[in-house]
């Protein structure tokens, strides 16, 4: 079942992507932080404050670590994570639903390579995640532009058909000073049940 998880991590490490490994429980500052209208869940019995909350993005996790490669003066990397989220959700034996998601991040403007003529910006992220899917056979996405995102300067929600799938932004001011970063940055959050969905709506009509 997970073997789409495989298929991504030999994508994207192939095209200059980094895998990183984030802790999945949040303080309740960061529970609050990003493009999150969601039902969170509370431990009952937190070993501190610090870990109060199941993540339900891999937004905090990332921007940490795009923080920790700034503060080294890295000036270009790509990032990814493939992780678990929760939401609450009383209709459940755990009242919880775990889903998986795939984070990417690009940081920085212009590639220092002499041969590389690409800039990273929103049209540079947009592409890479158009071929990300269509690497596992997800084919013909939109991207519609959501203007009531908060903590985004830019953001568009990502289909296929009707099946959301995920989206695309650029954090704003705020949402970067809350992690103490300096440099330009976009992030993307895809559902990985939700490709699978598609690839099985796609295979079953074959």
């Amino acid at each position: 079942e997970r073997d789409i998880d495989s298929s991504l991590r030999i994508f994207l490490s192939s095209n200059g992507f980094n895998e990183q490994y984030s802790n999945s429980l949040l303080n309740k500052e960061e529970i609050n932080i990003g493009n999150r209208k969601t039902n969170c869940v509370m431990l009952s019995n937190p070993l501190s404050a610090e870990m109060e909350f199941l993540r339900d993005s891999l937004f905090c996790g990332l921007m940490k670590a795009v923080r920790f490669n700034e503060s080294r003066q890295e000036k270009l990397f790509k990032l990814f994570e493939i992780g678990a989220v929760h939401f609450s959700n009383d209709f459940t034996k755990t009242k919880t639903i775990e889903s998986f998601k795939l984070g990417l991040v690009w940081y920085g403007e212009e590639f220092d390579n002499w041969n590389n003529k690409d800039i990273i910006d929103f049209y540079y992220a947009k592409g890479e995640v158009s071929h990300l899917l269509q690497s596992t056979g997800i084919d013909n996405i939109t991207f519609k532009e959501d203007s009531s995102s908060e903590g985004f300067d830019i953001l568009c929600n990502i289909y296929l058909g009707k099946n959301h799938l995920g989206y695309i932004g650029v954090p704003n001011k705020k949402n970067k000073s809350q992690f103490a970063i300096k440099g330009s940055l976009l992030f993307s959050e895809l559902n990985i049940d939700s490709m699978r969905k598609s690839i099985n709506e796609k295979n079953s009509k074959i």
